[in-house]
């Protein structure tokens, strides 16, 4: 009897052993997993941080507009506002470029004003003075909708003041990571040039000098013969709802320090022959341009493009377009050279060449590069995120921060590369993290 009760014991404290064990290495594991985590996102924080950094540059001026990009990276958003200010009234159109969450928490004024009443998209809103601006009760209404997975919506925002004043600034700030959104009324409003329309007209060989913005409609008939030069004044913009036809060579020009965008809006056809230098962003009608050749659901055919010193965020853009590039030379700009956002893209024969952030930037688009040169990227030679897919091959990458860097859910095939000096040649990371691992293949 005395051995049974004793093994009833043992066996008790066996099962109690067990369980000790048990929880002690369930806590284990999950102390493990945690730590990974952490290490992981430690890791890819590590990561971007070292993507963004970059040497000295002998401009100082295009250093600090990488700065100002790396800014906006970190953030995960580009932002975009238009802004009016008439009288005792403020109206803001605000574009946030992100997939990550943003929903406005407050705005603020650089310069003291008081505010009357507060409309989001004709909703009067409830809102708290404070010291610098006026927080909002009701911003869980209002999360921003991307424009790069649905059509152009833009935020409205409306402020009745209760006197007229003058402003040098006015930021959005950001309820998730607390980030201003700022632009500068004086950079904004800049643009009071009137407007030129051109419905059909034929420039032969000469230099045209313009000191007003060009609006080229829908069906008009646009042609260029011979070698044509635009010298283009402080701040003007060509936006065009037609293509050209180009029996020469366009050329773009600032008629002194710099001018805006060109950008082409749902056309159809064949570009070539033009060659872009010192844009430096613009407004036109439909908002703000940081291209210096921009095309927006369009379906093009890019051939002898050359875009060169251009202190712009994207010197080519393309959204939501079908895009077919040879023989595109990008060099010597201050942010990215090409970025191609939900695009069919299909490049060859190209160069990218000594740009501050990447050669070639491309989100959500199935792509095909061939027989392509990066070379000198202070970022990357060639970034792929958000489920893009596609093959690159038969290209050169030399003396880059990073020769290819594919993120965020992305899948990469990739055959007969060349690498030569780059700090890293191949890197695979999660960036925005509502995304799963990036695929590379090897072929």
């Amino acid at each position: 009897m005395t051995i049974s009760l004793i093994n009833k014991k043992d066996r008790r404290n066996l099962l109690l052993i067990l369980l000790i064990f048990n929880l002690c290495l369930l806590a284990f594991l999950l102390m493990s997993s945690f730590v990974g985590e952490e290490k992981r996102h430690s890791n890819n924080l590590n990561i971007k941080k070292y993507l963004y950094h970059y040497p000295d540059h002998d401009i100082q001026e295009l250093s600090f507009k990488k700065q100002e990009k790396i800014t906006n990276e970190l953030n995960f958003a580009r932002s975009f506002i238009k802004l009016t200010h008439v009288r005792n009234t403020i109206e803001l159109e605000l574009l946030v470029d992100t997939l990550a969450p943003f929903l406005i928490e407050e705005i603020i004024f650089e310069d003291e004003a008081q505010v009357k009443a507060v409309y989001i998209n004709d909703n009067k809103i409830d809102f708290e003075t404070t010291e610098k601006g006026v927080l909002l009760n009701s911003h869980n209404n209002f999360k921003h909708k991307t424009y790069r997975q649905d059509k152009l919506s833009p935020i409205n925002i409306k402020l009745e003041l209760e006197n007229k004043s003058k402003f040098s600034s006015i930021s959005i700030k950001n309820l998730y990571n607390h980030k201003n959104i700022s632009t500068k009324v004086v950079e904004v409003l800049q643009n009071s040039k009137e407007v030129e329309i051109i419905k059909s007209r034929t420039f032969t060989k000469g230099v045209y000098r313009f000191k007003q913005n060009l609006l080229i409609p829908k069906d008009a008939k646009v042609k260029f013969i011979g070698d044509v030069t635009f010298l283009m004044d402080e701040s003007t913009f060509i936006e065009s709802y037609a293509s050209f036809t180009i029996n020469g060579q366009l050329n773009i020009k600032p008629l002194k320090h710099s001018w805006g965008s060109l950008s082409f809006h749902f056309i159809n056809g064949e570009m070539k022959n033009i060659n872009i230098q010192g844009s430096k962003r613009g407004i036109g009608t439909k908002g703000y341009y940081d291209c210096a050749l921009c095309f927006y659901e369009s379906s093009v055919d890019l051939k002898n493009i050359r875009l060169h010193d251009n202190n712009v965020e994207d010197a080519l853009y393309g959204v939501k377009s079908s895009m077919n590039v040879s023989k595109l030379s990008v060099s010597k700009i201050t942010s990215d050279g090409f970025d191609c956002d939900f695009c069919e893209l299909n490049i060859s024969d190209s160069q990218f060449t000594q740009s501050l952030g990447d050669g070639l930037d491309i989100s959500g688009t199935k792509f095909y590069v061939n027989n392509c040169v990066f070379d000198q990227n202070q970022d990357k030679g060639f970034s792929v995120g958000e489920m893009s897919e596609g093959l690159i091959k038969n290209s050169y990458f030399k003396r880059n921060n990073i020769a290819i860097a594919i993120k965020d859910g992305s899948k990469a095939k990739v055959t007969n590369l060349s690498y030569l000096d780059n700090k890293q040649n191949l890197v695979k990371y999660i960036k925005k993290n509502i995304y799963s691992q990036p695929e590379v293949i090897y072929e």
